[in-house]
């Protein structure tokens, strides 16, 4: 009787033992699922273009014209010509600035004119070729000429007129004003450079010389 009490207690055991096991699977949490990752969006791989630069705007040109090489004249003398070719020689006509003996210039004696070429070849016309001859001398202006002096340059002359008269001479009137210095020797510098200008051409062996109609040597050198 003993023997049959325990078999049944072993099954009621075993009994209770699998319905143990099978509440825990039924009550068991259910297991987490694992997380399957999403796709990380990618940036995107284009960098965006900086703005277009703003046109420069064009520099500005600018074209040089050269000064003409002949100085205006007054409107009562002749046009000065331009020379196809440069004129030399005998050909040429001159006009005179002055070499100095001694660099100080008070010293007054010993000057000598020396021919600066204008390029314009002679006419033979004695008149016009004077003419000529002292308004390129008149229309410079520079108290020196490289290391030459040039008196008459600190002086607004003109050419009013050139004639000959019966004895051959060169007549020549002067217009506008003889501009004084400091220096006493210059009166008979400028006349030197004005006689000598008018006397260069061959025959010409006597130049008279007014201004605004008096004598220029009176009023330039002084008595």
């Amino acid at each position: 009787m003993y023997s049959s009490f325990i078999k049944i207690s072993t099954r009621i055991c075993i009994c209770l033992m699998m319905v143990f096991l099978s509440g825990c699977q039924v009550f068991a949490p259910a297991a987490t699922p694992t997380p399957i990752p999403t796709d990380t969006p990618i940036p995107p791989t284009d960098t965006p273009l900086p703005p277009s630069p703003t046109p420069i705007p064009p520099t500005a040109t600018y074209t040089f014209t050269p000064p003409p090489t002949i100085p205006p004249q007054p409107t009562n003398t002749v046009a000065l010509p331009t020379p196809s070719a440069t004129a030399s020689g005998d050909d040429a006509i001159y006009f005179y600035v002055l070499k100095l003996e001694s660099k100080n210039l008070k010293k007054c004696g010993g000057e000598t004119p020396i021919a600066i070429n204008t390029g314009i070849y002679r006419t033979n016309d004695v008149e016009y070729d004077v003419k000529i001859a002292l308004q390129r001398l008149f229309s410079y202006h520079g108290e020196y000429f490289g290391e030459l002096y040039n008196p008459i340059g600190r002086s607004n002359f003109s050419v009013g007129g050139v004639s000959l008269d019966s004895s051959g001479a060169i007549i020549v009137d002067i217009g506008g004003e003889y501009v004084k210095s400091d220096n006493k020797c210059d009166g008979a510098r400028v006349r030197l450079q004005v006689i000598t200008t008018c006397k260069q051409f061959p025959g010409n062996k006597a130049c008279k010389l007014y201004l605004n109609g008096g004598s220029f040597a009176d009023l330039v050198v002084g008595k």
